[in-house]
């Protein structure tokens, strides 16, 4: 019975132990699922590439199970993808720790020391790897290369030694092991591979080659030959070892040798040009003086030609040869040549028309100069090789038309006393209407001025140019002869009169007459221009620096369209400016803010110098808006306001012009006129209206202003505006623009001088700092109950 009983009770324990096993097995399945499951969400994010969700879904697996291992070494390639290096490590070597047989695991652990120079530590992880798999060539060759990175050559030898043992000879592996004992300098061994790479491959000629140099950088030149004349016999047409052979026969002093074998590499067409080039080029260099090697230069430049026919460097560098002896004709065929093949490089064109010049091909010379200045209209010295050949055939029109085509870009003073020669000589044999030759004469003079030569005759020409035509460059280019001659009385008289003949002189006529007022002790005055002269230069209008033909007349449609299609477009402006006032001859400085919204609104906030604001303005089509901060006082109302405070008849429309330095919107064009004006074109109308579909309904329908516009002939932008009312004819308005800009590939001026001329005289004068087109702004304006509004009279 107590058998029995003992029985039962061992088959009780064991049934409580399974249950319990049985329990435990079953969480511990139910564990790994569940981290199986969160880690494979976190795979499927990652392949969507929501890479901080599956951050999460990793961290949360291992919260699940610590030693889940794939969870580490995923996260640690994304830590490693976010440049999060520290904790990347930290991952891959938990995971590491755990399965140490994982290469891949091992392999993203060997980067992330690599990374962190921890470059032992990484090694001793390849020595893993090796245990598992010794025959892993890739293993050992970055095992190399980790002990080269410390400078640990012997033990970086090894590797590449066992990789050669498995593998064989290489050419890889060979030229590592080369540059380790180089790094060794053990030359011997260093050389001892190459000769076994080549032993291995005896019919790879660029191994020999390697040798050799090998040899001639250690200064054994005998033992190099031996390794060249394999090269030859293994590849007898080889293009570079003829060459090299030169120069190794060149060193030890044979130089008939070196230069047999020069010819060979010279005539052998798989040797690229450049190289020949180069070496040609050093034997130029040393021809000068050496009679042989001059002939010797002459023998390979035929070769190079003759083996390179097609190639414009070589009937390029055997016309420069020719050139360099002055045999003209014969390199002029090869620029002939070298430009039908390429006639992108100017120098040789300008070598080709200068030798068929000196050759006295004339013909020929102005053919060629004419498709040059076709190519290269920036260049001056075909115009003048032209200019010089259609003279040799007594053509002057045509010297007259190359002539007056290439003033433009002449630089060189002394070509350009030459250009104005060859025309002045030009216009007199072709019998031009006088008329047409002042300007010649007066370029002329005015170039011998400035250099201070030959100033009689600059005297002479300067003063028939007055006679012809006195206009005012003319006028001023006697003054300035007058003045570098000393004449100071009688050079203020004649710049005097160009001022009085000039709407807009240019800031060389005004800088003239500051210099001659200070010779003539008018210091204050002279000043005055000078600052003047200061403020005009940088327009974009033509100064007299360099020649000018005249300007060609245009009619009043073709400039009116010209203007108009080169005026500023925008929709808003917005600047800063300096202002000065002159009024009642008292000198205020302003900071002005300025905003436009075309056709609607003008906005100007202006400012003392400490940046106190001073007054608003806001302008509307028929309204006007003003604050002034000082006296806390305000007007709201017509343009009655401003009309009296400026003694002048303004409007909306006006100002917006004076402003942007664009003409007027919505007035007709009925009666305009053109005409040339010095330097510029101007148009003019005498009475011109606001077109009635525009007009406001209390605006006069009478009103009537004449309006004069000069206009730069090369941008067309307005560089002066007049204004007048025709009813008061004392009253009227002057602006001047200069120092154009550009903005969004459109001219704007940044200079401005305004003259209100009425019974006191306003003088604006403005330079804005900065600009922006096409920028919305607010145009904020709010009158305070505080401020008294002011009562019109």
């Amino acid at each position: 019975m107590n058998n029995f009983k003992q029985r039962l009770g061992l088959i009780f324990l064991l049934f409580l132990m399974g249950s319990f096993a049985l329990a435990q097995e079953t969480k511990e399945e139910t564990k790994a699922a569940s981290a199986m499951d969160t880690f494979l969400d976190a795979e499927k994010f990652k392949m969507l590439e929501d890479y901080p969700q599956a951050t999460k879904l990793y961290e949360k697996t291992l919260e699940i199970d610590a030693e889940y291992d794939p969870a580490m070494f995923e996260l640690a390639r994304l830590y490693l993808f976010e440049q999060r290096y520290q904790e990347a490590l930290m991952w891959m070597e938990k995971a590491y720790q755990i399965d140490a047989t994982n290469k891949w695991y091992a392999l993203l652990l060997i980067d992330l020391y690599r990374n962190n120079y921890q470059i032992a530590d990484a090694i001793a992880i390849y020595g893993n790897l090796l245990e598992l798999e010794p025959n892993n060539t890739d293993y050992l060759m970055s095992l190399s290369g980790l002990y080269h990175s410390i400078d640990d050559y012997k033990n970086a030898l090894k590797c590449l030694e066992k990789i050669e043992k498995l593998e064989g000879v290489s050419e890889k592996i060979s030229l590592q092991k080369r540059n380790l004992y180089m790094q060794e300098k053990d030359f011997e061994k260093a050389v001892g591979v190459m000769i076994t790479l080549s032993d291995a491959f005896p019919k790879e000629e660029k191994y020999c080659s390697m040798i050799a140099e090998m040899y001639m950088q250690e200064n054994q030149p005998d033992k190099a030959l031996p390794w060249y004349e394999k090269v030859i016999a293994l590849n007898p047409d080889n293009p570079y070892i003829q060459i090299t052979l030169a120069d190794f026969y060149s060193k030890k002093g044979d130089l008939k040798k070196a230069y047999d074998y020069l010819k060979q590499g010279y005539s052998n067409p798989n040797l690229d040009i450049d190289t020949k080039v180069q070496v040609l080029l050093n034997y130029l260099a040393a021809s000068t003086e050496n009679i042989i090697m001059k002939e010797r230069t002459y023998e390979l430049s035929e070769i190079l030609v003759a083996t390179h026919p097609n190639e414009a460097k070589s009937h390029a560098i055997y016309g420069d040869l020719l050139f360099q002896d002055s045999l003209y004709i014969e390199a002029a065929r090869e620029f002939e040549k070298t430009i039908a093949i390429d006639s992108s490089r100017y120098a040789v064109w300008n070598q080709l028309i200068y030798s068929l010049s000196m050759a006295q091909q004339d013909s020929l010379a102005a053919i060629y100069s004419i498709r040059a200045i076709a190519l290269f209209p920036q260049m001056e010295f075909p115009y003048y090789i032209a200019a010089l050949s259609y003279y040799q055939q007594e053509n002057t029109a045509k010297v007259i038309e190359i002539l007056e085509q290439g003033m433009y870009f002449v630089t060189n003073p002394g070509l350009k006393e030459q250009f104005y020669s060859f025309l002045g000589d030009a216009y007199h044999q072709e019998n031009q209407d006088e008329k047409s030759y002042d300007f010649v004469l007066n370029n002329y003079a005015y170039y011998l001025a400035n250099e201070s030569k030959n100033l009689d005759k600059a005297k002479e020409m300067a003063s028939h140019a007055v006679e012809l035509e006195p206009n005012a460059n003319n006028l001023d280019t006697y003054g300035w002869v007058l003045f570098k001659m000393g004449n100071y009385t009688e050079a203020q008289k004649y710049i005097e009169q160009s001022l009085e003949e000039s709407e807009i002189p240019s800031s060389e006529v005004l800088e003239h007459m500051g210099d001659v007022l200070y010779f003539n002790g008018k210091v204050k005055k002279a000043r005055s221009f000078w600052k003047k002269a200061k403020k005009a230069d940088g327009s974009c209008s033509s100064q007299k620096k360099s020649y000018k033909a005249p300007i060609k007349e245009e009619g009043e449609d073709y400039l009116l369209s010209k203007m108009q299609e080169n005026e500023t477009k925008f929709q808003s402006f917005s600047a800063k400016a300096l202002v000065e006032v002159l009024h009642n001859d008292r000198v205020t400085a302003l900071n002005a803010n300025i905003r436009i919204q075309k056709d609607s609104l003008i906005w100007v906030s202006i400012s003392a110098g400490i940046g106190i604001e001073a007054a608003r303005i806001l302008l509307t089509r028929d309204s006007v808006f003003y604050l002034n901060r000082l006296d806390k006082t305000y007007f709201k109302g017509s343009y009655q306001f401003v009309n009296e405070m400026i003694d002048a008849e303004v409007n909306f429309d006006i100002i917006q012009s004076l402003l942007t330095g664009n003409d007027f919107v919505w007035y007709d064009y009925q009666d305009l006129k053109a005409s040339v004006s010095g330097r510029n074109y101007q148009l003019e109308s005498t009475h011109r209206r606001k077109l009635k579909k525009y007009q406001r309904h209390d605006e006069s329908a009478s009103q009537v202003i004449y309006q004069s516009m000069w206009l730069n002939p090369e941008s067309f932008k307005i560089e002066r505006i007049k204004i007048k009312e025709i009813k008061n004819q004392n009253k009227k308005i002057i602006a001047d623009y200069s120092q154009f800009k550009e903005k969004e590939e459109q001219l704007f001026p940044t200079e401005y001088y305004i003259l209100i001329s009425a019974e006191q005289d306003i003088e604006i004068e403005a330079s804005l700092l900065k600009f922006e087109l096409n920028r919305v702004k607010s145009f904020p304006f709010k009158i305070s109950s505080k401020y008294t509004k002011i009562q019109m009279k």
